[in-house]
This record gives C-alpha cells, sequence and structure tokens, in this order.
C-alpha cells in the first residue's frame, strides 16, 4: 500500500512505482509516515518541495542511471563510493533545477530547506547515503517598504491614472511597468495633488516630496499627541496635590466604605448617587483621578473593587468616561504608540530595536544637557549596541510639538506607566513600551490575571495604522517598519550620498546605504547617462577632506582645475558638471541654464559639496530665503523649490552636527551677518509689510 492518510489529507506515492520502483517507494511511505508533522499546515510546506523533487528524481534525463539502480540493483560501477557520487549528483542536479525556476530566492530556500530534512530523515533510516545536501540560495537584500508603497483606502482608478501619464512615463523610460503600479499611483495621485506635474515628470522630485510629506505629518502628529498627553500627566500630578481634590477623594473614599455600595438601586442607591453629585460638582475628573493616586496606587480600581460598579454606572453622568480616567492616570496608547512613531523617524531606528529601549537607555556624555540614547540591535544573529547623542530642551524653553526632544520623550514614557511598572513582568520591568492590556497571565494560584507587559509589536502596529489613517483623512495606511525605510530613502534621493545614509541608518558598510542611494535613480528614471562619480565619488560628501584627490585615486592637477572650475558653476552650495548642457527643459544647450529649481534633481548636479566658509555662508542665506518663500507663497507656489529645502536642511543638518565643522560654522555665520544675501530676489516672493504707527 503506497497511500498514507491523517484525517482528510491523503498522500499518495503510487505514481512513483514504475521509475523507481516498488521497494524505494515502499521505503518513502514508511519514512514519511513517521516524518509526517502533526500541524497540517507545516505538512504542507515540506510536502510540496519534496513532491518537486521526487518528480525530478523520476523524471529528469540526468537521473536515469539513479533511477534504473533504485528500480533494479544494476548499476556500471558496483562501487559504494560510485552510488555515493549518484546520489550527489541527484542533490546538485536538483538545486539547478530550482536555480532555473523563476520564482524568489527566498521560496527557492523554502524548497532546499524541505527538501534537506526529508533526505536527512531518508539517509537516518538506510534509505539513501548521509551528507547528502542542498546549498541554499542567496537573495539581494532589497529597501523594504517605505511610504511610497502605502495602501491606499480611497477608491483610486490606479490603470487610469497610469494611462493619464503614459506619455510622461515613455519620455523618461518607464515604459515596462510591472510591479510599480503601486508606486506610481502614489506618487501621482499625491505629489500630483500638491503641484501641476510640469514640463517632464521628475520622479525624483515627486518620491522625495510625497515621503518628506507623510512623514512631517506623522511626526508632527505623534508630537502633539505625546506633548498634549504628557501635560495632562503633569496636569494631573498637580491635582494630586491638591488639597479640595484631596478632600473630595476623601469624601469619595468615605462613601465607598459604606455598606452595600455594590448594591445598585433602592433609596441607598439614590443617597449616594446625590452625595456623588455633591462630592463632584463640576471636577469629575479631577477628583477620580485624585482618588485612583492615593487610595489605589495611581491606577484604575478593578473590578473586584467595590467602587469599580458604582464609577463606572454614575461616571458618564459627570459628562467624562473611563477613557478619559485612565488616560489622565497614563493609559494612552494612542501616545505611546505616537512616542514610538516620533523616535522611529526621528533617528530611523528599527521597531524591533526600539522595542527594546530600557528606563535606563539614556546615559549622560558628560557635557550638560546632553546624553547617548542606547538601544539594543539583532545584528547577524547576535545583539550589537547602537546609539545616538540627544539634547534636552534648554531650560526655560516651553514643550511644544517644535521643542520636543528625545529626552522629554522618554521621560513622557517613565511617567505614564510609573504606577503600572511595580507589577509588571520580571522579565519585562525595565522595558520602556509596556503597557496594561488583555495580556491573560496565569498568577501563583494558577487563576488568569492581568499583568502588564512589554508592548507586542503587532499591537503597536496595528495602532499606527489608524494613525496613518487618520493623518491621512483615510485615504492611506503603512506598516511601522516602513518608517525607517522612508527616512533612509529620503535620505538618498535628497543627497545622493551612501555615506550620509549610511552615517543616518548606521550601517556598518556602505551595502545597504548604496541600496538607499540608487534606489529610485537606477529602478525607475532609468537615466540614460552613467553620471561621473556614479560608484564611490558618488557616495563621498567631500566635508574638508585632506588630500581628497589622493585618497579617491583622483589626479591632484586634474582635481584642483575641476574643483576650480565648481567653484564657479554653484548655486547654493550645489555645483554643475556643465551649466550650458541644456539638460532641464526650457533650457537651451550652449546657454546658461536658469532651471535653478531643478537643480538637486538634475542629473548635471555634482554629489560633493566642499565645506568653505562662502560655501556654507551660501547654504544658509538660501535657507533663509527658502524660509521666506515657504511663509509667503501658497503650498503649489512654493513646492518646485521643496526639494531645495530638504536638500539645505540635509546639508545644514550634517555640518550642524560635527563637532569639527564648529569654527567653520561660526564663520560662516559672522560672513552672513557682514554681507548681502545674493539669494534675495531669486524667488518672487510679494510681502505686504504692514504698516507702522
Amino acid at each position: 500500500m503506497l497511500k498514507l492518510k491523517k484525517g482528510y489529507t491523503e498522500r499518495d506515492f503510487g505514481k512513483y512505482t514504475e521509475s523507481l520502483g516498488h521497494y524505494f517507494c515502499n521505503a518513502l511511505v514508511s519514512a514519511y509516515e513517521i516524518f509526517w508533522p502533526d500541524n497540517s499546515s507545516t505538512e504542507v510546506t515540506y510536502f510540496y518541495p519534496i513532491i518537486k523533487f521526487l518528480d525530478f528524481l523520476a523524471e529528469d534525463g540526468s537521473q536515469e542511471e539513479l533511477r534504473n539502480f533504485l528500480k533494479t540493483g544494476e548499476i556500471s560501477d558496483l562501487g559504494e563510493s560510485y552510488i555515493v557520487v549518484l546520489f550527489h549528483n541527484l542533490m546538485s542536479g536538483f538545486r539547478s533545477n530550482l536555480d532555473k525556476l523563476e520564482i524568489e530566492n527566498r521560496t527557492k530556500n523554502t524548497y532546499a530547506a524541505g527538501v534537506r530534512a526529508f533526505v536527512r530523515h531518508l539517509a537516518n533510516r538506510g534509505v539513501v547515503p548521509h551528507g547528502l545536501y542542498i546549498k541554499g540560495f542567496k537573495f539581494e537584500r532589497g529597501i523594504g517598504s517605505t511610504l511610497l508603497d502605502v495602501t491606499i483606502h480611497k477608491e483610486v482608478d490606479i490603470q487610469a491614472l497610469i494611462s493619464q501619464h503614459q506619455d510622461t512615463l515613455i519620455s523618461e523610460g518607464l515604459d515596462d511597468l510591472e510591479g510599480m503600479e503601486s508606486l506610481l499611483s502614489n506618487l501621482f495621485n499625491e505629489a500630483g495633488a500638491c503641484a501641476p506635474l510640469e514640463d517632464s515628470f521628475d520622479i525624483i522630485e515627486a518620491s522625495a516630496r510625497v515621503l518628506d510629506s507623510r512623514l512631517e505629518v506623522l511626526k508632527s502628529a505623534s508630537a502633539d499627541l505625546v506633548v498634549q498627553h504628557y501635560k495632562l500627566l503633569q496636569d494631573a500630578e498637580q491635582w494630586v496635590k491638591c488639597q479640595a481634590y484631596q478632600r473630595k477623594a476623601k469624601g469619595l473614599r468615605d462613601m465607598f466604605d459604606q455598606p452595600g455600595i455594590g448594591v445598585i438601586g433602592g433609596q441607598a442607591a439614590k443617597v449616594r448617587g446625590e452625595e456623588y453629585a455633591i462630592i463632584m460638582d463640576g471636577c469629575a475628573l479631577q477628583v477620580i483621578v485624585t482618588y485612583c493616586h492615593i487610595y489605589h496606587g495611581g491606577i484604575y480600581p478593578s473590578d473586584e473593587d467595590a467602587s469599580y460598579s458604582f464609577l463606572s454606572s454614575r461616571i458618564q453622568k459627570s459628562s467624562i468616561t473611563i477613557s478619559d480616567v485612565r488616560s489622565a492616570l497614563g493609559y494612552s496608547r494612542e501616545a505611546r504608540v505616537a512616542a514610538f512613531v516620533w523616535l522611529s523617524i526621528k533617528y530611523a531606528i528599527n521597531p524591533d530595536a526600539l522595542l527594546n529601549l530600557t528606563t535606563n537607555c539614556l546615559i549622560s556624555t558628560g557635557n550638560d544637557g546632553q546624553y547617548q540614547l542606547v538601544w539594543n540591535k539583532l545584528r547577524k544573529g547576535t545583539e550589537n549596541q547602537e546609539s545616538v547623542v540627544v539634547n534636552s530642551r534648554m531650560d526655560g524653553v516651553t514643550l511644544t510639538c517644535d521643542t520636543l526632544t528625545a529626552v522629554d520623550v522618554v521621560e513622557y514614557l517613565k511617567v505614564c506607566t510609573e504606577h503600572i511598572r511595580a507589577f509588571t513582568r520580571d522579565e519585562d520591568r525595565n522595558s520602556l513600551f509596556i503597557g496594561f492590556y488583555k495580556n491573560y497571565t496565569k498568577g501563583t494560584g494558577g487563576e488568569r490575571v492581568y499583568v502588564p507587559s512589554k508592548l507586542a509589536l503587532n499591537t503597536i502596529n496595528n495602532s499606527f495604522k489608524s494613525l496613518c489613517r487618520e493623518v491621512s483623512g483615510e485615504r492611506w495606511s503603512s506598516t511601522l517598519k516602513a518608517l525607517r525605510g522612508s527616512v533612509l530613502l529620503l535620505t538618498g534621493l535628497v543627497t545622493r550620498d551612501a555615506m550620509q545614509v549610511m552615517l543616518v541608518g548606521r550601517h556598518s558598510d556602505l551595502t545597504m546605504a548604496a541600496k538607499y542611494t540608487h534606489h529610485l535613480p537606477e529602478i525607475l528614471r532609468r537615466e540614460k547617462k552613467v553620471r561621473e562619480f556614479l560608484d564611490w565619488f558618488e557616495t563621498v560628501l567631500t566635508v574638508n577632506i585632506d588630500q581628497f584627490a589622493e585618497k579617491v585615486g583622483i589626479d591632484p592637477e586634474a582635481y584642483d582645475i575641476r574643483k576650480q572650475r565648481i567653484l564657479n558653476q554653484q548655486f547654493g552650495g550645489i555645483h554643475c558638471s556643465d551649466p550650458m548642457a541644456g539638460v532641464q527643459p526650457g533650457t537651451i544647450e550652449g546657454e546658461v541654464c536658469h532651471r535653478i529649481d531643478k537643480c538637486v534633481s538634475c542629473s548635471n548636479r555634482r554629489s560633493l559639496f566642499l565645506a568653505t566658509k562662502e560655501n556654507i555662508a551660501n547654504v544658509i542665506h538660501w535657507r533663509e530665503v527658502l524660509a521666506k518663500a515657504e511663509e509667503s507663497l501658497g503650498e503649489v507656489e512654493f513646492s518646485r523649490w521643496s526639494l531645495w529645502k530638504l536638500f539645505v536642511s540635509s546639508i545644514l543638518d550634517r555640518l550642524y552636527s560635527a563637532r569639527e565643522q564648529r569654527r567653520l560654522l561660526t564663520q560662516a555665520e559672522e560672513y552672513c551677518n557682514s554681507h548681502q544675501n545674493p539669494y534675495i530676489d531669486v524667488i518672487p516672493v510679494f510681502v505686504i509689510e504692514e504698516a507702522t504707527v
């Protein structure tokens, strides 16, 4: 009998008898009966690659001699080593067959793993020789999802949207749209809504604009949630210290201590209802929060407490909800998730690593108000410590969405979990992200109890999707993993500098950073001309590097000539390789380009920044003009300059965070103060000044 059955599932090996013989097939059935996993989904995962393997053995022409041996025992060389060679050839041949399949290498690895496991089992039962192995398949690590790949919730006819811009796509070399429909529909839908897609569709500029817009709206909304909840907790701290609220809380406690508090209805309940109304008298939230702090350790009463049912039945009559009370006590899942999102965007931290933050994650550097934010990240199977330097708010600076710092966020998370941390599970006690939600854990007596514990990533992820839908007006949502990828991709698009991406992402080498730098230019834009410095030269931001030419292998004399030419062909700190090439729409070859709004995404741009006093002053001056333009122009009018704004911010952020550039920055700022801004009239900005009295 060459069939096996478990439940409703049947496995038939009979079809192989003609090719492989009854003896070998019986051995397969006997082996698989033991190998068959109890879990049906696991069994399917194993069985499919095993069948692919047996099909190859039974049908492929390269395995004819091994098939004949299994079926008849006849073989051209009776030596044991020759038989082993035949089986090794089987494994090698099957791997080559897998390699030809047009499927992802991840799937190929799944097939290979299933066959390896079964062949190892066959070897242990003496059916095949020991030591047979299929080598796995390497796969290119992509950059993962970003906020360019969000799920669009409102009805959008993707094909119609793409067809509308078909001529533009073809002109950009984007005639092969397979797998790009989602990304392109995001760009056309959002970038086109912000501003007209003029001239030709600049996919770099549109991508950067959409990424920046989505990151900014998420970061701003998250900061607002954290700041508002932090202020509520600080207010609650003052309520608890207020003697008037303390007296009312004592009155509430005395009322609850009376016999029969749990009985609802009757004259007693009516009297207590009247007492409750007198005690609350327009300040119910403050009184109940004070009561919970003084008599319940800062948490809301459990359903076993006598006051629980009474409060639950009366609380809404005071125009508040239990959620309002819980929030004032620290339980705001939305604000806690917002803190997670803010840190993720601000410092490009992986969600898994961010979840590992502990209460002692801030370590003083020795400088006043400066700390290292430290966390553990799993890399290549081991935990590695990563950190970034963060600064606290200056004394006297009010906490707002704009002044919020990582130090504020960490302190906020400590405050909002302070009262539940005492009875958190031991393994989660030092975790920064803990919650008091439905997490049934067995108590000492075996009963199921609520125990505060580290938040599950899936819980945070679900709340993040809700936040996305809220900030986008129900138009789109994404996942937490898209945040880090978006920050790094935006850095790569704006700077075209893999070294900068590597620094922001804290990568150990340039491999992953280069993917972010070239992701859209290489895959989507399909630039017809390979620009200079495509590899190493384009990854280097030459911020005052001594002997730069020698270090990167450029002829020093030629480099000096080039440097002088570049210095004379710059605008706003950007250098053009040929300002008379006529590559931008509306420009003519042989005449100086006037499309300075296109410099950042132009193929003639050098990914080079020489940190001189004059260059940095240019960028500072240009930032001032851009800031004025953004305030004065509408969103549509300013959109053509939005990529410039990102570039200038990126350059200055890098310079101001580099301790070794402080002297040069000071000189540049002094230079700005003593020289007129050369860019003041570049962008037409109409400002009506208020009449002075």
